[in-house]
C-alpha cells in the first residue's frame, strides 16, 4: 500500500499477523486505521508520512514500534501505547506536529533517539513504569516548555539518576 496517496480507509482482517516496514508509508489521505490484536509489532516506517492519520486503534499485543514508525504523521494528536509495548525505535514520532499526548504503560523499557523531535505541540508524556525506560538521547526539553512527564509516585529518584532523565528532572511529576 506504500504511496497509495488517496487511500482513506482500509480494513485489516483479524487473521493478519504481520505488517511489513513501510507498508502504509506515504498514504497521505489515510485518516484512521485499526490494527488487529494478532499483530505484535509495527516495523520501520510503517505509517511514516501518513499526513492525515489522526486516529489509530492499536493491537493490544504490539511489543515494538520500529524506527520512523509514525514519523511525519502530522494529524496524530494522541497515542495510548499498548500495555505490552517494550521498545520505541528512533524518530518514531518525529515531526508529529499535532501530537499532544503519549501514554506508555508499565512494560516500556526503551525509547530510541529523537523520538519526539519536532513534535512541537507535545504537552504530556505519561510513563507508568516505575523503572525509567532507557533513553538513547535527550527528550526535547529545550523547546517544549509546556511538556509535563508523569511518572509513578516514588520513582523520581530512580528517573533522575538514569541517563538523560536528569535533563528533564523539572518536568517529572509523580502521580
Amino acid at each position: 500500500f506504500q504511496s497509495c496517496y488517496s487511500l482513506k480507509h482500509i480494513f485489516l482482517p483479524s487473521t493478519l499477523n504481520y505488517i511489513g516496514g513501510g507498508c502504509f508509508s506515504s498514504c497521505y489521505s489515510l485518516n484512521n486505521i485499526s490494527i488487529p490484536d494478532t499483530v505484535t509489532s509495527l516495523e520501520s516506517s510503517t505509517f511514516s508520512s501518513c499526513f492525515g492519520l489522526s486516529n489509530i486503534q492499536l493491537s493490544r499485543n504490539i511489543t515494538s514500534f520500529g524506527t520512523d514508525c509514525f514519523r511525519g504523521c502530522y494529524s496524530l494528536r494522541s497515542i495510548m501505547c499498548p500495555k505490552k509495548l517494550k521498545t520505541v525505535g528512533a524518530n518514531c514520532f518525529y515531526e508529529c506536529y499535532s501530537l499532544q499526548s503519549v501514554i506508555f504503560e508499565d512494560e516500556i523499557a526503551s525509547i530510541g533517539s529523537s523520538v519526539f523531535y519536532n513534535a512541537l505541540n507535545l504537552k504530556l508524556i505519561q510513563i507508568k513504569n516505575p523503572s525509567p525506560p532507557a533513553l538513547s538521547s535527550d527528550l526535547p526539553y529545550n523547546y517544549l516548555k509546556a511538556l509535563r512527564i508523569l511518572i509513578p509516585a516514588g520513582s523520581k529518584t530512580d528517573y533522575v539518576s538514569a541517563s538523560y532523565w536528569v535533563n528533564v528532572a523539572d518536568r517529572l511529576i509523580e502521580v
